[in-house]
């Protein structure tokens, strides 16, 4: 328990760690440039946006504030070719001025981004913004910034107000003019600090874009990793400021601003600029490196086995490979491949303008050629011939892993296409898959204890995105209802204009599909689930303009590619799965069976508690008694039963065996093992506890110590063939491949020396038969001891002792039905089958039904000839048998 929780913080830390690295990656991408700023008049200005600017206005003004001019702006961190437009106010009371900005990632609860300013007359500033110091690059010279992480206007202009009293500097207005002046001069101080103290540096003259004539600067790798930290730790507090205001928000719905399709569409522009830029080659490196080693200590749990797990990597990469292959060949840029630990690997790469057919090839190149591979080793290696085990590994790894991503089920490439193919043209369906898919993983990690709770991770991530799914049917069926009631309307036009109508360029479509949200009320919701709902249902909206003839086709080629796999392994596996055809009627017959064995367990139930109502102290009869509560899955009372066997005499080992299996069925891992050891202890010939401690490490995945316990098993039986197959199995699994190789030699030189499996170890039976003998001299009415030491006689073919224990048994308690069988078959061995047919018919005096009596006396009368009799019993034992099946 403790290494899976220090296995749960590895993952956690595993987790903010990368956050940290998505956050250094994305510093490294920005590039910075000198801010210049400009007067202009109000008609140079979007309508659009001197309407919602307004809000903010009138909210100053009733603070004081008198407006002063537009402006606009080319910032320091360039997001947008559009310009930046922005309101200068100023209070004349405080001296104070107040920039405007919409919020680069608009929210309606959030829009406006304010900064107060205060010029002293010793040439300092005071800047005051409102959850933006955390992620401010640097400082800016002779400046205080302040950030009181403000839920209001009202509450930043307050704490505006007192740092300027708590600095006490005389403060200074200036002409309009001169401060739009004086924001460009204090923009180039500012980047020239940045170069002065070697946070930045200059970007190459082959980096400039030809738009741009001024030079451009990015962040140095060691200062973008501490501003990384920086924002990460600063995130949770502006966080936590905005979830504040969204639920100001909620109360006060007065609060939120309609957020102007311009700049829902420059928002969207930003981010997929911030997304899409390209990754440094060296750090891209780094990244798979180090990806890779951590999924490969990610998956040290399930695969211990180093020959294995390097496969899996092989595997995996092999099918990302064939996805970054096709990305490169289709044009898209931007792609790389890595490892994603706990769950396997991904190659991204972007290309908006990807027609239907480049993207089915893309997510097709992923496991069809790994599929291909490993159903051409599947054909080509010979059956019986021994292979390199890393190689059948392989074979089974790349068809088992690539058949699987083929299948429809999101989020694999199978569900991915379908949803490509199917669910941009009906919408709804995606969300129909998805609930499905998630009920799938979840009830496969129900069922699966050992690898279930990644696929059931998977099955929560699937869901999550459900109530996104669901907005974007609702979206893409919105935009195809106003698409067909326009094209209604187009039918008179020329063709030209419906030409027109029907191909929209990605900024009309982008229009349409927050024009849509704002329909539907989805643009209350934040920013970045506005963004992704966009994203996704601009891919679908695009991808639904591909010709039905186009989709028709692709679908055949998937279908082709996925039932190809099945058609494949039955062709070549055809004769080994022809038994699968019959597992019904084997699961059937199993269940027929496993009724069976319950009513002859209860009869063995009924008669030890026959016998313990007469005998208290018959130890056998707790044992029989504990047997069948074990079969019926009573745990706790048969280790009452197996309790109670060992008070009456604690020198015998079967019963700690028995009691430690029993604890195992419970998970009670420290008194199985307890149990085994007293047992070994008792008897250090002891195979069935041997073989005990060997169930328990393995369940355990102990792997080292069910090794050990193996090799003790040896020591005292060297011929055991199923040991050497178990160890061979675990030396394997070590990555100890030449071990497991002669473990298995072993194992076939032995089954052919030996021609059965019928447990005939002289030591052990000699050890049973010395444990036997002490019982019985400490207590001579001990039934159990003697039944024991007729068994051991039997097997080393000592025929009369083993009667003759066989008969006390009997004397001490003559209604034992198994007692009498035992001794019946010694009879039939020793060809007296007189007595045998006696020993049988006392048993059905005693149980008329009894099965394996009319077995024994039909066998004894064969072989005294008497072939009616012989008839009669088998038609009797047919006869029961089918009552007890019913």
């Amino acid at each position: 328990m403790n290494s899976w929780i220090l296995y749960g913080l590895a993952v956690y830390a595993l987790l903010i760690g990368s956050n940290y690295l998505i956050v250094y990656q994305r510093l490294l991408k920005i590039v910075l440039q000198y801010s210049s700023y400009e007067q202009i008049q109000a008609e140079e200005v979007p309508p659009t946006f001197i309407e919602v600017f307004q809000i903010q206005i009138a909210e100053l003004e009733a603070m004081g504030f008198e407006f002063l001019t537009y402006l606009k702006l080319s910032p320091s961190i360039p997001l947008s070719p559009n310009p930046t437009y922005g309101v200068l106010l100023c209070h004349p009371e405080y001296h104070t001025y107040a920039e405007v900005y919409f919020r680069h990632l608009a929210d309606p609860a959030n829009l406006f981004d304010v900064e107060l300013y205060n010029r002293f007359d010793d040439g300092t500033t005071l800047l005051t913004m409102n959850g933006k110091a955390y992620g401010l690059i640097g400082d800016i010279p002779d400046t205080t910034v302040w950030d009181p992480y403000a839920v209001s206007m009202e509450y930043q202009w307050q704490s505006h107000c007192d740092k300027v009293r708590e600095i006490g500097k005389p403060s200074r207005t200036l002409a309009i003019a001169e401060y739009v002046e004086d924001l460009g001069i204090r923009g180039k101080r500012y980047i020239d600090r940045l170069l002065e103290r070697q946070q930045i540096s200059l970007v190459p003259d082959k980096k400039k874009t030809q738009a741009s004539s001024q030079p451009r600067f990015q962040l140095n790798w060691k200062f973008a990793w501490h501003h990384a930290i920086k924002l990460r730790n600063g995130n949770g507090k502006a966080a936590a400021m905005l979830k504040k205001r969204a639920e100001l928000a909620k109360e006060n719905p007065s609060l939120r601003v309609k957020v102007p399709i311009e700049l829902e569409i420059e928002g969207f522009d930003r981010m997929q600029q911030v997304e899409q830029g390209s990754i440094k080659r060296g750090f891209g490196i780094w990244i798979f490196v180090g990806s890779l080693v951590l999924s490969l200590i990610s998956f040290l749990p399930w695969f211990p086995n180093a020959s294995r797990l390097l496969v899996l990597v092989a595997v995996l990469f092999f099918h990302e490979a064939g996805h970054w292959l096709a990305m490169r060949l289709c044009g898209y840029t931007n792609t790389s491949v890595f490892f994603i630990p706990l769950f396997g690997a991904a190659a991204t790469g972007r290309k908006h303008d990807a027609s239907v057919t480049e993207q089915f090839i893309v997510l097709l190149a992923g496991p069809l050629p790994g599929l291909l591979i490993g159903l051409g080793l599947a054909f080509g290696l010979s059956q019986g011939a021994i292979y390199p085990q890393w190689l059948t590994e392989a074979m089974w790894m790349a068809i088992g892993l690539n058949f699987a991503n083929l299948l429809p089920i999101y989020p694999l490439d199978g569900g991915r296409i379908v949803d490509l193919l199917m669910f941009s043209r009906y919408p709804f369906t995606d969300v129909i898959f998805k609930v499905l898919a998630v009920a799938l993983f979840l009830f496969i990690a129900v069922m699966d204890r050992t690898g279930g709770s990644l696929i059931g991770a998977i099955g929560v991530v699937v869901a999550l995105s459900i109530p996104n799914s669901w907005r974007s049917a609702r979206l893409v069926a919105s935009i195809r209802k106003q698409e067909q009631s326009q094209k209604e309307s187009d039918l008179s036009t020329q063709s030209k204009t419906r030409n027109k109508a029907q191909n929209p360029t990605q900024q009309e479509l982008l229009a349409q599909i927050y024009d849509a949200m704002r329909s539907l009320k989805f643009s209350d919701l934040p920013f970045y689930k506005r963004y992704n709902l966009a994203k996704g249902s601009l891919q679908r909206v695009q991808n639904v303009r591909s010709r039905r003839f186009t989709r028709f086709g692709l679908g055949i080629v998937y279908l082709i590619c996925l039932l190809g796999m099945p058609i494949a392994a039955i062709a070549k596996f055809g004769n080994a799965l022809i038994p699968y055809a019959e597992l019904g009627e084997f699961k059937k017959a199993k269940q027929q069976a496993n009724r069976y064995q319950k009513k002859i367990y209860e009869q063995k139930l009924s008669l030890a508690n026959q016998i313990l109502a007469t005998n208290p102290k018959d130890r056998k009869a707790y044992i029989d008694r504990g047997n069948a509560k074990l079969f019926i899955q009573d745990y706790k009372s048969a280790i009452a039963d197996y309790t109670k066997a060992i008070e009456l005499n604690p020198q015998d080992g079967d019963g700690y065996v028995l009691r430690g299996s029993a604890w195992i069925s419970l998970k009670d891992d420290r008194n199985a093992l307890k149990d085994f050891d007293e047992a070994i202890r008792l008897n250090p010939k002891n195979l069935l506890a041997y073989e005990g401690r060997i169930q328990l490490f393995y369940g355990q995945q102990k792997f080292p110590e069910a090794l050990k316990a193996i090799d003790d098993l040896l020591r005292i039986d060297p011929n055991n063939i199923d040991a050497y197959d178990m160890r061979g199995s675990l030396r394997q699994m070590l990555g100890d491949s030449a071990g497991a190789q002669q473990d298995t030699k072993t194992a076939v030189l032995l089954s052919k020396q030996q021609g059965t499996d019928e447990p005939t170890q002289k030591s052990f039976l000699l050890s049973k038969i010395e444990t036997a003998n002490a019982l019985i001299k400490g207590d001579p009415t001990d039934r159990k001891a003697y039944l024991d030491r007729g068994e051991a006689y039997r097997q080393l073919k000592q025929f009369q002792p083993a009667l003759d224990d066989f008969s006390q048994a009997i004397a001490l308690y003559p209604k034992d039905p198994t007692v009498y069988l035992q001794r019946g078959r010694t009879y039939i061995t020793t060809k007296d089958n007189d007595k045998a047919i006696k020993d049988a018919e006392r048993i059905l005096a005693i149980d008329p039904q009894n099965i394996e009596a009319y077995g024994l006396r039909s066998q004894a009368k064969k072989n005294s000839g008497d072939e009616e009799g012989f008839k009669a019993d088998i038609q009797k034992v047919i006869e029961i048998r089918k009552q007890l099946y019913q």
